[in-house]
């Protein structure tokens, strides 16, 4: 990392050296420092689309939605079936209170495979936060065996279950 961090101040354009450091400070649970890098990566190298994906990545696992917000817009403009990018859209949206827009690109992520956890999970609560408690019972029912027992998700559920008359 030391000699990486070193290349990169005599080469601060380097491609090759901002791929290494970006890496290696994700790797040591810098992501901090790791955002930062692959944010210049992208500049200078704006068609590297799998490095977008990895900053987009960094910037929602570590709670920044809001910067991930200007790399996935471009990017699903282009490819609007895309379940990554359709998940990331999903995640951004219920972070900002914008559920119909958050359920409907999870609906599509899920679509397409992108049926994790995570996905599943968040299309439940925003389709809780809109009162369809039909389609949050079945996404929140996909992960309820994952949760731990006092998580929210697992009200959330137990609410939807009863709404519903079940």
């Amino acid at each position: 990392l030391e000699k990486t961090e070193q290349l990169a101040e005599q080469a601060p354009e380097n491609k090759d050296v901002l791929q290494q450091l970006g890496r290696l400070y994700a790797l040591t649970k810098q992501p901090a420092e790791a955002i930062d890098v692959y944010k210049q990566y992208v500049e200078l190298y704006p068609a590297d689309i799998t490095k977008q994906f990895a900053l987009i990545g960094l910037l929602i696992e570590n709670r920044r939605t809001e910067e991930a917000q200007p790399y996935v817009t471009p990017l699903l403009k282009k490819h609007p079936k895309n379940g990554l990018l359709n998940q990331y859209q999903g995640l951004i949206d219920s972070t900002l209170g914008r559920f119909e827009s958050a359920q409907r690109h999870l609906e599509k992520a899920i679509q397409s495979g992108q049926s994790g956890p995570a996905a599943r999970l968040v299309a439940g609560f925003s389709a809780y936060q809109l009162q369809d408690f039909a389609a949050a019972s079945q996404h929140l029912s996909m992960v309820a065996s994952t949760l731990p027992d006092n998580h929210p998700g697992l009200r959330m559920l137990a609410d939807s279950l009863l709404r519903q008359g079940e």
